[in-house]
């Protein structure tokens, strides 16, 4: 069973907003779970307060991570960055664009 419908994860490919990397599904994995957690964490603020200080050191770690996540360079899956295989698929996918 898949999550997202083939149609609207080939719109996302068309328009380029389809993750291709590893680092890019864990920062949507680990943005997920964030979002989650946050709306748990404002749910819980009034009702279990203690609850709620217990869950804001974890989505501030969650969202630090996400940061990060999203702020590595997409290498596209590439398992040997120090290769240099990676800047030759960049400039190359460059030129097709230009």
């Amino acid at each position: 069973m898949r999550l997202i419908s083939l149609e609207l994860e080939s719109k996302l490919r068309d328009k380029g907003l389809w993750p291709q990397s590893w680092t890019a599904w864990a920062a949507i994995y680990v943005l997920a779970l964030d979002l989650i957690l946050f709306a748990v964490q404002s749910l819980t603020s009034h009702a279990i307060p203690a609850m709620s200080a217990t869950l804001t050191g974890w989505v501030t770690f969650l969202s630090v991570l996400t940061i990060v996540l999203l702020a590595l360079p997409d290498t596209a899956g590439c398992a040997r960055n120090f290769c240099g295989a990676c800047e030759t698929g960049s400039s190359l996918r460059m030129s097709l664009l230009a």
